[in-house]
């Protein structure tokens, strides 16, 4: 079985997540840090704070700092903060300011 952090719909979440190697889904609302080997913000999802992993999809809104190898922004995306990622892919009609 595969272990996966699922913040849900409808939930909210504040503090500091070390995920390690296993990936985390953000589909509701996280304020505060996390470190893992990929996140996904949701469509519907808000992010706030720090985020480090190898792999980052964004599909929600993102505020804050961010840290990865690979960054995919889909057309739904919004990034506003300071971004650093070795290689960025952002479709059209993604927001990215910072």
């Amino acid at each position: 079985m595969d272990q996966i952090t699922h913040i849900i719909d409808g939930m909210d979440i504040e503090g500091v997540l070390n995920a390690g190697d296993f990936p985390v889904i953000v589909e509701g609302h996280f304020i505060g840090e996390i470190h893992a080997e990929t996140v996904t913000v949701s469509e519907n999802a808000r992010f706030s704070g720090k985020l480090f992993a190898k792999k980052v999809e964004i599909g929600g809104q993102f505020d804050g700092e961010m840290v990865c190898n690979t960054l995919d922004v889909s057309a739904t995306g919004k990034i506003d903060g300071n971004v650093k990622a070795d290689t960025l892919s952002v479709d059209l009609g993604a927001e990215v300011m910072g």
